[in-house]
């Protein structure tokens, strides 16, 4: 309203002064060199009015054509950004309808119009990870590494895409260039204690697992579990460096984390039977068993004494195993050592109760084991032990491999301490 009242005024200011010229006529006489022009005021007036009104229509022409077409200045980087825009829209809604060719060719082109720029590179090395174009992937991803703010993403995705190709040492060295660059980020000191592993660098995993832990990648159980991991594969690199004093105080200190680590314990039962300390390693198994049984203890137990007599064997089993009698693990080794021992009546004793507490592959084919030495029909039993579920052992959790004994990393998959009694 005020506005309203202000260009009223003017307008009638410029009315009223219009008038004022009309009413008082005058000449007006301009001289230059020979040249004399006599004209009124009021027609000076106007062609000075024209003028200005011209020389403001030239000046806004030129802020028009400097900000409307885009062909220099500001207005051709907005123009070039709204096309890539137009382009990354086109990306995502062909990526959308699973047109990967048209995708890919839209962002080529936003990449022409807006270079260098990190949404452009990013939404490119999505494409390309999804047609499965790892070399092209790899051309988005230096590209953001090079940019300054986008620097990890590119790291981050180039180690990730060599990890998958099995590219683990390029990895490695990428990922230690990252924690540089980045100590404190959580995602690179797991990735780098990852592929320390996988490369067997035990020390070198040992201390990114302990910055792991303090930058609470891990809690303190799963840090003592993977410490305990990391223990007993660097006392194996002890072994067989000769330091065998070094290598027991790391085992040692394995099996402190964990007093359930059947692999250490079994291997540090070992050492000291090998050291000439045949009592401590027995009282080592016998403890360990009555904690938890476990088959690995009487195949170590039986290790010890190669040349024992099947009744030898029978006693020191019995012996390792009187606190657990009722034990499925005490049962199935009793039953075996029975049947070693041509003593299939007794194996029967330990067999019955067996079945019913697990009725797996193992204890099926004890039975007809029996069944044959007593010279039975065991036909029944060699058909429950075909179809029974097998009897648990060491299996990796990432890639469900089997194996016989436990170790640091999966022979299968490559992952660390995913073994486990299953």
């Amino acid at each position: 309203m005020i506005r309203l009242i202000i260009n009223f005024i003017l307008i009638l200011l410029m009315v009223v002064g219009i008038a004022w010229i009309i009413d008082h006529q005058g000449l007006v006489e301009i001289t230059f060199e020979n040249t004399v022009i006599n004209t009124s005021f009021a027609m000076l007036c106007l062609l000075i009015a024209l003028v200005f009104v011209i020389m403001c229509g030239i000046f806004w022409s030129i802020l028009w054509v400097r900000d409307a077409v885009p062909f220099w200045g500001k207005n051709k980087q907005i123009h070039h950004q709204k096309q890539a825009m137009l382009y990354m829209e086109n990306a995502m809604a062909a990526m959308a309808s699973g047109d990967t060719k048209a995708a890919l060719k839209h962002i080529k082109n936003a990449d022409v119009f807006m270079p260098n720029q990190p949404l452009v590179y990013a939404l490119g090395a999505d494409i390309a990870n999804h047609i499965g174009d790892d070399a092209l992937a790899e051309h988005y991803y230096t590209a953001l590494k090079d940019l300054p703010k986008t620097n990890f993403m590119g790291l981050r995705g180039l180690i990730i895409l060599a990890r998958k190709n099995g590219k683990n040492q390029k990895a490695l060295i990428l990922t230690k260039d990252l924690v540089q660059q980045d100590p404190k980020n959580k995602w690179a000191i797991e990735t780098l204690y990852a592929l320390e592993v996988l490369h067997g660098h035990w020390q070198d995993a040992d201390e990114s697992l302990t910055k792991a832990k303090q930058l609470k990648v891990y809690d303190d159980k799963t840090y003592t579990y993977h410490r305990a991991a990391l223990r007993y594969a660097q006392a194996k690199e002890q072994f067989l460096a000769g330091n065998v004093s070094k290598a027991i105080d790391l085992l040692k200190a394995a099996v402190k984390d964990r007093p359930d680590f059947i692999a250490a314990i079994t291997r540090l039962a070992t050492t000291e039977m090998a050291e000439g300390h045949p009592n401590r390693a027995n009282r080592r198994l016998k403890a360990a068993w009555k904690d938890q049984p476990h088959p690995d203890l009487i195949k170590t137990l039986l290790g010890f004494y190669p040349t024992a007599s099947s009744l030898e064997i029978k006693e020191k089993i019995t012996a390792l195993t009187k606190d657990t009698p009722d034990h499925i693990y005490t049962l199935k080794a009793r039953a075996e050592a029975a049947l070693n021992d041509d003593q299939p009546h007794e194996a029967m004793q330990y067999i019955t109760p067996l079945l019913e507490k697990t009725e797996d592959h193992e204890a099926w084919t004890l039975m007809a084991k029996a069944e044959a030495a007593l010279g039975k029909d065991n036909h029944r039993s060699i058909a429950m032990a075909a179809r029974a579920p097998d009897a648990p052992t060491w299996t990796c959790q990432s890639c469900h491999a089997k194996t016989q004994n436990w170790s640091p990393l999966c022979h299968s998959c490559g992952d660390f301490n995913q073994i486990l009694w299953m």
